[in-house]
């Protein structure tokens, strides 16, 4: 799995030295306008509602890359990748990066260790460069909500415990229980180092229940109220 991620996460940077270089070219050419903002989505989901497969589904209806736990653990863990993000964003995205990270911190989270400061860092980085689907990591509980949507993915706990029973082949209860046991390792990661509740309605745009609208009806309520949210602000590429 790891190499398969490394391979992911090697793919995105050149994706992103690209469009560093492009950036750089059109900066001379007077008729170019520059875009101010490049959309993100963040996606926090119940266990067990879907919230995986409509990150992915939505990224390749907008063309947006994909960042999962595996992969922001990887990037936190290896200083040459985050390298590469601070590498391939213009100075003046560096400099606001830097400002917002120190603002953060001095805010009130709870765990200011190491690995806060470095994921806030790569998620601060990854939304600089814009059109990304983040997943879980509390990226809703940090970033700028003026420059993206934060999405709470839920359904009712039989739907999940079944659709989690059919998925892995366990019984019942011993999917009720992984549900249950993720859903509060997810919620206690979110206490620990952010000091919120992942349930809170407040830290999200939208919040929507796949038990009642589906999949697909869930996708087309994110795509909507992306582009619904960012439409007053100027020189938005989505």
């Amino acid at each position: 799995m790891g190499s398969g991620i490394h391979h992911i996460i090697d793919r995105q940077v050149r994706r992103w030295e690209a469009e560093a270089r492009a950036r750089r070219q059109a900066i001379h050419d007077p008729a170019v306008q520059q875009p101010s903002i490049r959309p993100w989505v963040t996606i926090s989901r119940a266990f067990g509602s879907g919230g995986g497969e409509i990150a992915h589904r939505l990224a390749t209806a907008l063309g947006y890359q994909i960042f999962d736990r595996e992969i922001l653990d990887v990037i936190v863990e290896e200083g040459r990748f985050r390298s590469a993000i601070l590498e391939y964003l213009d100075e003046r995205d560096r400099s606001s990066l830097e400002i917002w990270i120190q603002g953060i911190l001095h805010g009130n989270l709870v765990d200011k260790g190491d690995y806060l400061r470095t994921l806030i860092g790569v998620l601060g980085s990854i939304a600089m460069h814009g059109h990304a689907i983040i997943i879980g990591r509390g990226a809703n509980f940090v970033l700028d909500h003026r420059r993206g949507v934060h999405v709470r993915v839920v359904a009712p706990l039989p739907q999940r415990v079944e659709t989690i029973g059919r998925l892995r082949s366990l019984s019942y209860a011993e999917a009720e229980k992984l549900v249950l046991d993720t859903d509060h390792e997810r919620a206690a990661f979110i206490r620990h180092h952010f000091h919120r509740d992942i349930d809170d309605p407040l830290a999200y745009d939208l919040t929507v229940n796949t038990g009642w609208i589906g999949i697909e009806g869930a996708i087309a309520l994110i795509e909507h109220g992306l582009r619904r949210k960012l439409a007053h602000q100027p020189n938005v590429r989505f």
